[in-house]
């Protein structure tokens, strides 16, 4: 037994609770250690299923659950039942990769050559530790694998889809597909992974929002996913509480600015983003700011923060006001078993 990372305090409401509270059956499928009870990260779900699940496991878990819970099997005679708020976490496009057949082969790579175990790991591997011909296949056969793993999520979530239609409950569900990060495929420089920087391709998450209430419109806003909650909890009629932090994306202002931070692997880093410009702070004093022109410059290959200094100071100040009203509270401490800790170290923590 070890100490690991904090735990949610159980005097915090979660988005759960909420729609618990709504009148919402609440149930949820965790395949990431870090999302279970022991970390506090389920408080509102009614149903909990934490297992290491693929991405049809989940589906057919959700399915089985939505059936007996909303669907024509809790409602036989037509009556009316229950709304239902499920929660669905995929790690298939996590690293390791291994997604089944045929999306194991699904797409090609340099050498031909089947996929050797190494290919699916964690991305610690650099361009400078090969050849520049060995980590290019080697690059190939890993977004092989990890574009085989998206396509592999995308049919599954089809068919959870397909089945709210059949079902008669698509008209009356919102789905919301969103992601908590993404996956720098060594760009920068830099490897493969997430965790370590704050550039766009670990920050820029797709947001998509669909059902009763949404418009049928692509609209590129400044959202963020703590705007997520308050959205769903209007979409469900709920009051949202005062002390919530963001924003209901359908009826209220987008942001003005986005907040994002980073501590999880090597140095400590701050960033703030509008429409224009992103502001990259880092605590360690030896690495410099950056500053990027979203509007010209969206892969941020071009630092201004030596051509603007005024712009970044600007940023600067406004992440200093930022973090200096945020409040600090004590987190409660996990101890956590040695299964945990080997299903964490199989993700690469």
């Amino acid at each position: 037994m070890t100490l690991s990372a904090g735990a949610l305090p159980p005097d915090e409401t979660t988005l759960a609770e909420l729609m618990a509270d709504g009148g919402y059956h609440t149930f949820a499928v965790i395949t990431n250690p870090f999302l279970t009870d022991d970390f506090g990260m389920t408080q509102g779900f009614a149903t909990v299923l934490e297992d290491d699940l693929d991405a049809a496991q989940i589906v057919d878990a959700a399915i089985a659950w939505i059936d007996t819970a909303g669907g024509p099997a809790a409602a036989p005679n037509g009556e009316a039942v229950r709304p239902f708020f499920a929660y669905l976490h995929f790690m298939d496009v996590h690293a390791p990769n291994r997604p089944p057949e045929p999306y194991y082969r699904m797409y090609p790579t340099l050498d031909s050559a089947p996929h050797r175990p190494g290919h699916g790991r964690g991305g610690s591997v650099a361009a400078a530790d090969m050849t520049a011909g060995d980590f290019a296949v080697f690059k190939s056969h890993k977004l092989a694998l990890y574009d085989g793993s998206l396509t592999y999520v995308d049919a599954q979530v089809e068919r959870l889809v397909e089945y709210l239609r059949d079902a008669g409950l698509a008209e009356d569900t919102v789905i919301v597909f969103a992601a908590d990060h993404g996956e720098g495929l060594w760009d920068h420089g830099l490897r493969m992974g997430h965790g370590f920087s704050l550039y766009g391709e670990q920050l820029e998450v797709p947001l998509i929002i669909h059902g009763p209430g949404v418009p049928p419109a692509e609209d590129r806003v400044l959202a963020r996913n703590l705007d997520i909650a308050p959205t769903l909890l209007a979409l469900a009629g709920i009051v949202i509480p005062e002390s919530m932090e963001g924003v209901d994306l359908l009826d209220s202002p987008a942001a003005t600015i986005a907040y994002s931070e980073d501590m999880a692997y090597g140095f400590e880093q701050k960033s703030l983003r509008d429409k224009r410009f992103k502001y990259v702070l880092s605590v360690d004093a030896e690495v410099e700011p950056m500053l990027f022109d979203k509007s010209a410059d969206p892969a941020e290959l071009e630092d201004l923060s030596d051509r603007m200094p005024d712009v970044a100071a600007f940023y600067a100040a406004e992440i200093d006001s930022l973090r200096a009203g945020i409040e600090s509270r004590s987190r409660s401490r996990v101890m956590v078993d040695e299964t945990t800790r080997r299903k964490l170290r199989a993700l690469g923590y």
